[in-house]
């Protein structure tokens, strides 16, 4: 009986909140904080610069601030 307890201690549950669980467990999404950091840091920020190709730049505008060129037919 007391095995059967102790297996189920480890699940997601009704009897533990998702909060709860989180709360027992930090460690694991602070030693995964790093990797996630790092994927937004070099994956998705550079998606922003990657609208200079589909605009008319213009330095004193900005990235954001000049018209758009159409799209993949400005290649």
């Amino acid at each position: 009986m007391k095995n059967k307890k102790q297996a189920q201690a480890g699940r997601i549950g009704s009897k533990q909140s998702v909060q709860s669980y989180m709360k027992n467990n930090w460690q694991l999404y602070v030693m995964i904080l790093p990797a996630v950091i790092y994927f937004i840091v070099f994956n998705y920020l550079p998606m922003y610069g990657i609208q200079i190709a589909f605009k008319n730049y213009k330095a004193v505008a900005g990235i954001g601030g000049g018209e758009s060129v159409g799209g993949v037919e400005a290649f």
